[in-house]
Order: structure tokens, then sequence, then C-alpha cells
């Protein structure tokens, strides 16, 4: 009887304080713990000025505020214009606690008018009635996994109903893995799903490799479902002139545990990369036979389903005839959990002598065969003789060409001049007038071709002086910031095997660009899968970011070089 009359004076104390400029709008009035859902507000006034909206959410945590809309009507009654206009605002919200939950103490300011309204009450329980025509679900491929071991996860989208549009509210988090993205083109397909024929959409979908040990979450996904509840059964319904209430209600999928296990720590063979999964190796060495001084150039492939991104290569070449110089990697992703990634050695040749053959040991960790798996890569034989160039340096930089001459050879050549065009004279006067001509046609004969030469060539040649970093810069920029190119290139900051937003982080780079490469590094998905219409997740290219990151790479190349001591010849 005492829960009648409260509910009654609830109800009695509802419309007393209601406005008709104000209507709210909960997707649902029962939910359950931790669920996000919106509430939306609809707004009249006269005002130009957006309403401001004041309450106090008691039970739930407020995530998101966003204007949908407003719509203007203008009426003209015994001679005066009147305007309205009708301010659409909601919110994403979460129940925090078991019961009721609710906004309270509600007050809209719209121009110089003051609304208040009463409480918004919802039901927040373990598990509310679910409209079961409309879901998301996280699917991960392994939900029993090895600390590393590669995770396809996708968020799909099943309904029964017409939907509308779909907008992508969070993105999950993901705390606790290692995430690969990439952009798999969206698809639709239908499917039995429990006995029930649902059609499926493919949401966001990613590559995660797990960090810690122990059980871990993977985080929902909340979506925003626009759908029409109600259709007329007017006969021209099938021609697009049916009328229909389109109604928007926020979506999450479950939270889903991931159990971690640790690698075995018996049998662990000689050189163990750390990878977890099916992978190859493959070696190229172009040739076996150099000179002193002379670059010896190895690449390795390496091809598989573990984490490549943290993974920085083996040590390839261990020997005093050889001084390690360069060591630049690349990485490539594909729609799969499979990726590649090649590493570029540069040695120098230090001195003569032979470097034997060998094999080297790269050992992976295979989950299917729960057992360590190792290939071999093979190293030729190689040979260093001689010197790089005729020249002799003297360890200051300078190279001083030797010439030898035998009798008076060298002095016949060096007095004997050879016109290229012009007539021959016996009378010295003549000969030498014509001589000093014919001299001053042939240059400017030689330099007027050059600059033909050169004009041809300017293209190619502008192109070329450009160095690598923009060239790098400007294949980010055409790539709209994709995100193998990103990688590849904020990989250079430091060789080190510490992940990429610990490398930015500790960059000598400014603050803002610091926070801009995160953003591109914790953001991408909204440019990727978010809602594209209004371009608010668009990442814009910011080139004097990457020149910065450019500077310190260079930097970094020159001090490498002048460690080395290299010699050009």
């Amino acid at each position: 009887m005492k829960r009648l009359l409260v509910l009654i004076f609830i109800t009695l104390s509802s419309q007393l304080w209601a406005s008709d400029k104000v209507t709210i709008i909960p997707d649902s009035k029962d939910v359950s713990l931790e669920e996000v859902f919106g509430i939306t507000f609809r707004i009249e006034t006269e005002s130009d000025d957006e309403p401001e909206i004041k309450f106090d959410p008691y039970g739930l945590d407020v995530l998101e505020k966003s204007n949908e809309g407003v719509s203007s009507t203008t009426t003209y009654i015994n001679g005066k214009l009147s305007s309205k206009r009708e301010y659409i605002i909601r919110y994403q919200v979460k129940s925090n606690i078991l019961g009721n939950v609710s906004l309270r103490n509600i007050e809209i300011k719209a121009g110089n008018e003051i609304i208040k309204h009463s409480n918004i009450y919802i039901n927040s329980a373990r598990e509310a009635e679910k409209n079961r025509n409309i879901f998301i679900q996280a699917e991960p491929s392994e939900t029993n996994v090895y600390k590393g071991q590669g995770i396809m996860l996708r968020y799909f989208l099943y309904y029964k109903v017409r939907i509308t549009s779909q907008n992508i509210k969070q993105f999950p988090k993901l705390n606790g893995f290692m995430k690969r993205y990439f952009q798999e083109n969206p698809y639709r397909e239908r499917i039995n799903h429990n006995g029930e024929m649902f059609e499926r959409m493919l949401l966001y979908s990613t590559v995660i490799f797990p960090e810690k040990l122990g059980e871990t979450f993977i985080d929902p996904l909340i979506v925003e479902i626009s759908y029409p509840s109600r259709t007329s059964n007017s006969p021209f319904g099938s021609f697009g002139m049916g009328f229909q209430n389109i109604r928007k209600k926020t979506y999450s999928s479950k939270r889903v545990a991931i159990n971690v296990k640790p690698l075995p720590t018996s049998n662990v063979p000689e050189g163990f990369t750390g990878l977890v999964g099916s992978h190859s190796f493959k070696l190229t060495v172009l040739k076996n036979k150099f000179l002193v001084n002379e670059p010896v150039e190895l690449k390795l492939v390496v091809k598989g389903e573990g984490n490549l991104e943290n993974y920085s290569g083996p040590s390839l070449i261990n020997d005093p005839a050889l001084e390690e110089f360069e060591n630049n990697s690349n990485l490539e992703t594909t729609n799969t959990v499979m990726a590649t990634k090649t590493f570029q050695y540069t040695y120098l040749a230090r001195k003569n002598g032979k470097i034997d053959a060998k094999k080297v040991p790269l050992a992976y960790f295979d989950p299917a065969k729960n057992t360590y798996v190792t290939e071999f890569v093979e190293i030729p034989e190689m040979t260093i003789e001689g010197t790089a160039s005729a020249g002799v340096s003297h360890g200051n930089g300078n190279v001083i060409t030797q010439n030898s001459t035998q009798g008076n050879s060298g002095a016949e050549i060096e007095n004997n001049q050879i016109a290229l065009i012009g007539p021959y004279f016996e009378n010295s006067i003549l000969k030498q007038l014509f001589s000093n001509y014919f001299k001053i046609v042939n240059i400017l004969l030689i330099v007027g071709i050059i600059f033909v030469f050169l004009m041809i060539l300017k293209p190619i040649l502008k192109f070329n002086h450009k160095d690598e970093i923009d060239q790098r810069i400007s294949k980010i920029k055409k790539s709209n910031l994709g995100y193998t190119e990103v990688y590849n290139f904020l990989d250079k900051i430091e060789d080190s095997n510490r992940s990429l937003l610990k490398k930015i982080e500790n960059a000598e780079i400014s603050p803002h660009a610091k926070k801009y490469f995160e953003n591109i590094l914790t953001n991408r998905e909204d440019n990727l899968f978010g809602d594209r219409k209004h371009g608010k997740n668009k990442l814009a290219f910011k080139e004097k970011y990457f020149k910065e990151v450019g500077k310190l790479v260079k930097a970094k190349h020159e001090n490498r070089k002048e460690s080395t001591r290299f010699i050009h010849r």
C-alpha cells in the first residue's frame, strides 16, 4: 500500500512539475547494471541560443553529451510573426548501482526562461529485459591463450528489424593488450545465431596481443542504433510514403573474459625470439665477396602471427671483420592476424679475411602444437679482400691519389693539348689565335650540352635530392595517415624493444607533437570506423610534427655515422 501511495505521489508530482516545452525520453525505463543507454531532451524555445541543462545524476555516470540538431517553425497569426525552435540534446549515461537510478533537480535555461522538470526514474537490475531483435556482440577468435598470442577480435551488430543508422559512441579501451589496427571492409551476412536467423553487420575489428597474465577482459563496444519503432499501414508504405517513428537506443556488447597463460619455461630453445604463433624466416644476401670499407647488406623477412610490432630482430653476424652500421625495419599488416616485418642490416667490411658460413637458430612458440619450433637461416661464407678505392686514406678523411709515370710519357701526355674542333695552322701567331678561339667555342659548346642535359633531368634530380625523411612524410600524407606508414616512421625514433607509445613519450619532441602522435595511435579507429558524416573524428595531417620527428631521426643517424667513422669513397 505504501509503495502504491509513493507511486501515485511521484506521478502527480511529475504532472505538476511537467512542462509542455520540455520532454525527457530515456531509451528504456528498465536497464541492467553498468548498461550504457541514452536520455534525450526535447526543448522548445523562442531563443536562438542553445538551452543550458542542469541536473544531478543519482546512480548514473554521464559519459557524453551531444547536440542532435535543431528544427524551427515560423507562424503568422493576427499580423505577427512567431518563431519557435526545438533543440534535441542527448546524453549517454551508464548505471552504476542496483535499484532506482534517476536524474534529479532538472533545470533548463532557455533564453530568459528557466524551466524545472520533474525527476526521471529508471530501474537498474542485474539482467534487464532486452530487445532481442538488436544486440552487439564481441567475438574473439580465442579466449584461452598464451601471453603474446595474437587474437582476432571482431564486434558485430545482430538485428532482425530494419536499421536506419548506427553510430559508434565508444570504442573498447582494451587495456592489457597490444592493439594492431587495420581497416577491414564492413560486411553484412545472414546467420543462424542460437537457432534464430539474424542479419549480422561488422562494426569494428582489430588484432590484440595479451601482455598480462591471468584473467583479462575485453571491453564493450558502445553503439547508438536508430530504427523505426512503428510504421503505418498506409498503402503507399512500400513506396517510401509510410509514416514511421524513428527511435534511437544505445547498445553495448558484454565484456568477454580472456584467460592468459604463461609460456612453458622448460625446453626453451636457443635463439627464442619471444614470438608466439607460426612464423617463417627468410634471409637474403646479394653477394659474398666484398672489398674493405664496402657495405655488406642483408635482408631478413619475418612473416607470422606474433607481435611483430615489438620484435626488434635477431643479431645475425658478430665478427671483428664486420662492423654493424645500421639496422632498419618495416612492418606490413594484413586484414588477418598475419603480418610481415622486414629487417635491413648494413655492416662495413673492415679488414681482409674470411667469415665462415653459419646457421642462425630462430625459434617461436607454436600454441597449436603446444611446443617450441626452431627454424634456421643460413649465412653464406664471405670473403673480404683488397681496398675499396685506389686512394690511400691518411686518417683525416682526405684521400690522396697516387700517379706513377715511366720515362717522359707522363710529361708528353700533360703537354699534348688536343682541341675538339678547329683547323691546323703552321704560322705560330695564327695557330695561337685560332687555338684560343676554338678553345672558347669548345668550352661554350660543352657548357650548352650540360645545360640542356640538366634541364631534361631536372624533375628526376629534384626527386633524387629529396631525402628519405621527406619521402616518408610525403608517403604518409598521401596515405591519409595510414597506420602502417605512421608506425614505420615513428618506430625510427629509437632502437629499442619498447612499445611505440613509450618511444613517443621519451622522445625529445614538443608536448604538442607527443599528444598528436598518441592521439593518432590510440584513436585511429575513430577515423577508420566512426561516423564519417560529420567528420568530427577525422585526423588532420600536421607536417610540422612529422618534421620534428624527422629532425630527431636525422640527428640520430648522423651520430651513428660519426661514431662508426665511415670512410666515404
